[in-house]
């Protein structure tokens, strides 16, 4: 059966409740909560999705007397071959892709790091290729847990690249996709007990050490943010591994920076802002298009969560309804995955992706994304004709 834990609504109302109990704490001195007018798109938003869930639960349960009535999308021989098949080619491809970038680049960060050579992570690689090959790896490894368990896909040292390639790169957000949408595939379709919980726990705490790790050796000063802790002899972030202020911060900062910016704010009324992540590089130096959201007051915490584009385009209503069409969209997938799994549950992957990390910038609106959608939809379609769905 499939799980509802995992549904576009209720991941939003975990990981948004988490956002502003994180706020409420003030643990770090840059957070402004004087500005109560910006929270009107999460409450909102909180709220729908609460009645949603509410509302579903009661119908459900009225009709059947349980809760989880659905069977779960069966993995027929075609879905199996379509994916095994593809996920072949994705693999090849982004293969081709990394080591054209390694070879562009001198080397992959974590060697130029061990050598003592200079690491600019953010402007490694070839911009252009460096989206089709993420796009690749993602589609690789959201396929791989998918069919992890099932049939057996990949030899034991590509799995290994897999889960090597982010660190090896220097990528968090690379690293932070690449699980969510492993897990997401993997869980969907799972039991969920008590002992995944567990699991999940010892996985996040690992992520946060490694995050702090990998944070602390890509810049010139370990825990560079240190400074904005507060000196609350209580505050955990003075006694906790530093991987624990980078999330505090990163998860914080987004929202934080729309709090402190939207009073001077006044709207664009243009679309520029949303698609901004989707322009290809050379035609925002063509168009001399701005790189800097004016929702950002800090340069060192550059992120303003997904509301961030809306609100500058259209202010709170803009907010509200980048909310909607975030979760309009992960709704379409997630239906069609209850139902049909196969390439609509790889396409949820990546939609739930853009929720969980919504806190720090929106993720539906990049390349990678989208070309990720794109091929899933394209992928569903044709994998759903009589011939394919006649095969035994």
């Amino acid at each position: 059966m499939y799980n509802s834990i995992l549904s576009p609504r209720t991941l939003f109302i975990i990981i948004w409740a988490l956002v502003l109990s994180l706020l409420e704490m003030q643990l770090t001195n840059n957070i402004d909560l004087s500005n109560w007018i910006p929270f009107i798109p999460i409450y909102l938003l909180l709220t729908v999705c609460i009645i949603w869930s509410l509302v579903r639960f009661s119908i459900v349960y009225s009709k059947t007397g349980n809760i989880n009535i659905s069977k779960p999308a069966p993995l027929d021989d075609y879905k199996i071959e379509s994916l095994k098949k593809y996920a072949t080619y994705f693999f090849r491809g982004w293969a081709f892709l990394a080591l054209l970038d390694f070879a562009y680049s001198g080397g992959f960060p974590l060697l130029r790091f061990v050598l003592g050579q200079p690491v600019d992570y953010a402007n490694t690689g070839i911009p252009t290729i460096k989206g089709f090959e993420y796009t690749l790896y993602l589609l690789t490894i959201s396929i791989v847990g998918y069919l992890w368990g099932k049939i057996e896909l990949f030899p034991k040292w590509i799995v290994f690249l897999l889960c090597i390639f982010p660190v090896v790169m220097f990528s968090r957000a690379t690293m932070m996709y690449g699980i969510i949408q492993f897990f997401i595939s993997f869980l969907f379709f799972k039991k969920i007990r008590l002992k995944h919980f567990f699991y999940a726990l010892v996985l996040i705490l690992g992520i946060i050490l490694l995050f702090g790790i990998i944070g602390d050796n890509r810049g010139e000063y370990a825990n560079p943010f240190s400074y904005l802790i507060t000196d609350k002899p209580d505050n955990p972030l003075n006694r906790l591994p530093s991987g624990f202020t980078w999330i505090y911060i990163y998860i914080t900062c987004g929202y934080n920076n729309i709090l402190v910016t939207y009073s001077n704010l006044h709207p664009t009324y243009e679309l520029l802002s949303v698609f901004y992540n989707i322009i290809p590089g050379f035609l925002k130096q063509a168009l001399s298009v701005k790189a800097n959201s004016e929702m950002v007051f800090d340069e060192s915490l550059n992120v303003s969560s997904f509301f961030s584009g809306y609100i500058e385009a259209f202010g709170i209503i803009g907010g509200i309804m980048g909310g909607f069409v975030l979760l309009f969209l992960a709704g379409l997938f997630y239906n069609k995955a209850k139902k049909k799994g196969g390439w609509y549950l790889i396409g949820y992957s990546t939609m739930s992706s853009c929720i969980i990390l919504s806190p720090f910038f929106d993720a539906l609106m990049t390349v990678s994304t989208v070309f990720q959608l794109i091929i899933c939809l394209l992928l569903s379609v044709k994998f759903k004709f009589p011939k394919y769905e006649n095969r035994k």
